[in-house]
């Protein structure tokens, strides 16, 4: 009977833990967090635990150990840690991803961001069982990983671009990928319909964005000069609102086009505004981050990614200028369009609630907000302009 009882045990105990290992996936876990390496359905995965591969994160380091020896170190480069400061949510780093199909995990290293965190953009290793290592893969670089399809032995990457998104396919060959061409998908955003009292909206077609202003104010073209003195490009018009019996106490927005991808404000901010000689705003591709540099007066420059915390209600972010006072603001349309938001005179007028409003005239360049909270914004403007 004992020997019976043993034969049945057995078996039994085996088939408990195969179901609770099989159920509950297996947990390795490190110093900072843990790592489930049965996560994915695919059968792939079963050989991840035989490799004994083990990814420790912290902060802007990722760890792999295998059979407790280490094999590679990665570390964010020192933009990959600016960009987090102003994307938190974006994960800086892909561990659970067999993009190779041979059941090892690889993995992404974060490089950048764009459209504020919309894409996410990862240079991947691969692991070499042979040599014990983990390779970066030419072809695999700079992507945004949005799935994976284990049966096709596909890397499907879908970004944001422009006024749509574009979708390409990494096709595993059993030796490397095969591009596919990009294909293009228009994005379709209904636009609300939007009225309060006392206001109007003002929209240039041309260079494609409007804004909201008190009705009892007038819009023109201004002349030539540069109410903001600027540089790296081209002011190609200049729109002037505000009271028509008071010029001077009114709002200047330049627009400006650059071939280079950036803006530089000349403004006459000094130290003693804790502002730089200059400021200049650009867009960097390999990173797909806006950066922000500024000119000291000792001749210095310091670099350091833009803060784009702060948005319109049409979702542009809203750069910080170089003028005395916070007096102008710089809002991008587009990596090469600009607009520049100004006082006439120096301090004579808020800007800010104008500037708020901006939005482009095709919505999904951007995310607008919800046509409630754009209606709050302009009832603010209102206000803050003294509609009654």
């Amino acid at each position: 009977m004992k020997n019976s009882q043993k034969g049945f045990l057995v078996p039994l105990l085996i088939i408990i833990i195969a179901a609770l290992v099989i159920g509950g996936g297996v947990y390795i876990y490190t110093k900072n967090k843990s790592v489930n390496l049965l996560s994915d359905t695919n059968a792939q995965t079963s050989s991840s635990v035989k490799s004994n591969i083990v990814f420790s994160i912290s902060n802007d380091t990722l760890q792999v150990l295998r059979n407790n020896e280490s094999v590679a170190k990665f570390v964010l480069n020192s933009e990959a840690v600016a960009v987090l400061t102003v994307a938190p949510d974006v994960k800086p780093f892909i561990t659970d991803a067999d993009v190779n199909f041979d059941g090892y995990k690889d993995v992404g290293v974060l490089t950048g961001i764009g459209y504020a965190g919309v894409n996410s953009f990862y240079d991947f290793y691969l692991f070499n069982p042979t040599t014990n290592s983990f390779e970066k893969n030419a072809i695999l670089t700079g992507i945004t990983l949005s799935s994976i399809d284990p049966i096709k032995k596909q890397i499907i990457s879908t970004y944001k671009s422009g006024p749509g998104y574009e979708t390409v396919i990494y096709q595993w060959n059993g030796s490397t990928y095969v591009k596919s061409q990009p294909k293009k998908e228009m994005a379709s955003i209904p636009t609300p319909k939007i009225s309060v009292s006392g206001m109007s909206q003002y929209t240039d077609s041309d260079f494609g964005f409007s804004f909201w202003y008190p009705s009892g104010w007038v819009t023109k073209p201004a002349p030539s000069q540069q109410y903001i003195v600027l540089s790296g490009g081209t002011v190609v018009k200049t729109v002037v609102v505000g009271p028509a019996n008071d010029p001077n106490n009114s709002i200047a927005i330049q627009e400006f086009t650059s071939s280079d991808l950036s803006i530089t404000d000349n403004s006459d901010c000094g130290p003693a505004d804790g502002c730089g000689k200059a400021l200049t705003h650009y867009f960097d591709p390999s990173t797909h981050a806006w950066m922000t540099q500024n000119h000291l007066f000792e001749g210095s420059i310091s670099t350091n990614v833009a803060n784009v915390s702060t948005n319109t209600i049409g979702g542009l972010h809203l750069l910080r200028g170089n003028a005395r006072f916070g007096d102008d603001v710089i809002i991008p349309l587009s990596a090469r369009n600009f607009l520049v938001v100004s006082s006439v005179e120096v301090g004579t007028i808020q800007i800010g609630s104008l500037a708020k409003t901006i939005t482009a005239s095709d919505p999904s360049v951007a995310t607008p907000v919800s046509a409630s909270e754009q209606i709050k914004a302009i009832q603010a403007e209102a206000k803050a302009y003294g509609v009654q």
